[in-house]
């Protein structure tokens, strides 16, 4: 199976509006090698041709939203590591380097960061472009392109500790989705590819589009950046000592309590200091830090699925009262509780457009 980017050989069926103003369209290449995730260029591109779509049914005669080039070492197949193939528009050596946004995606990164033209093509488009992303281990090109020293960025957590120790000059942020350091733009990969191209979306045409692409692709209209890369659910699953294990799931269990050290050590039979040194190795970070993180989770949850006052939701999610609740989701999420509510719920569609949606694949 084939997957191929809009080229420049279609510009003679562009419409006469985009003719008579070429910069109405966004130029943005994306970085393609052998063994790089699909979904780190598959993503992002629907992300793109859905905001063409909602651009296009505001303003007729619009030009298409983006202008999309996948390139590579050579034009033509590129495997990626799930084994379907797309088709590269171009080489490194013939690529456009005046674009808009350079994107850069992940997947098993041994023979992308031995390629000196990828690396070299990098280097010289990310000095011109207006933004550079990188898609979880994609972070990787643009650090050993020399791109990200001095600079905050992320990748996928389970790169994060060898993207710290192999470039110290990085700050590595490990717990959030994505991080942006001026023009350049990390992620945690994956999923958080669709987050990341949504921002990108409200960023260039503003959030009645994006929100039009996220009522499209049935998603929430984008997460913040400062979620974490693994739910405290999720991390309670992965781990390896017996013992944390099951206190782990004991405070997902009782986040509505309050929980001292004294409480952590009784529950588990183990000294502060010991609970202290598993969390830390297991979980990378204190037991404080996990129970807020689990708190913060439950309280999103019933700012989402329910109707509660907010005084409530602080009370059962163990966060106390309001001000508590509204100080720790701005030190979190970057924003209050209130509007996570109103972000979140304006972002799901009616029930009413579900038929909608249903129905309009040749639209979405």
């Amino acid at each position: 199976m084939a997957f191929c980017a809009t080229s420049a050989k279609g510009m003679d069926n562009l419409p006469a509006v985009l003719a008579k103003n070429p910069a109405a369209m966004k130029k943005i290449a994306i970085v393609a090698f052998d063994e790089a995730q699909i979904l780190d260029i598959a993503g992002p591109m629907e992300m793109f041709r859905g905001a063409t779509v909602a651009v296009r049914e505001r303003r007729a005669h619009a030009a298409p939203a983006y202008d999309i080039h996948i390139v590579a070492r050579h034009a033509g197949p590129v495997r990626t590591s799930c084994g379907l193939t797309i088709v590269a528009t171009g080489a490194f050596a013939q690529a456009p380097s005046d674009v808009d946004t350079l994107i850069v995606a992940g997947g098993v990164m041994d023979e992308a960061l031995r390629d000196a033209s990828l690396l070299g093509y990098v280097r010289e488009t990310a000095r011109l472009a207006r933004r550079v992303v990188a898609i979880g281990t994609g972070t990787f090109v643009l650090a050993t392109a020399g791109l990200l020293e001095g600079r905050r960025a992320t990748t996928h957590w389970r790169a994060c500790q060898s993207l710290a120790a192999l470039f110290p000059g990085v700050q590595v942020v490990s717990d959030q989705v994505f991080v942006r350091d001026g023009q350049f733009l990390t992620s945690a990969g994956a999923t958080a590819a669709l987050d990341q191209a949504l921002a990108l979306v409200q960023e260039d045409f503003g959030k009645e589009i994006a929100m039009s692409v996220a009522h499209r692709k049935v998603m929430f209209l984008r997460r913040t950046g400062g979620e974490n890369q693994v739910s405290t659910h999720l991390a309670a699953q992965m781990i390896g000592h017996e013992g944390l294990a099951t206190l782990a799931t004991w405070i997902l269990a009782n986040t509505a309590k309050e929980i001292s050290t004294e409480t952590l050590a009784a529950q588990s039979a183990m000294s502060p200091r010991t609970l202290s040194r598993l969390f830390a190795r297991e979980l990378g970070m204190t037991p404080a830090g996990f129970i807020e993180r689990a708190r913060v989770e439950v309280a999103r949850r019933l700012l989402e699925e329910s109707d509660m006052r907010i005084e409530a939701i602080a009370r059962k999610s163990g966060l106390g009262g309001e001000e508590r609740l509204r100080r720790t989701f701005q030190r979190v999420l970057g924003m209050t509780p209130r509007e996570y509510h109103d972000r979140y719920r304006e972002a799901v569609p009616p029930t009413e457009n579900w038929p909608v949606l249903v129905g309009a694949r040749a639209r979405g």
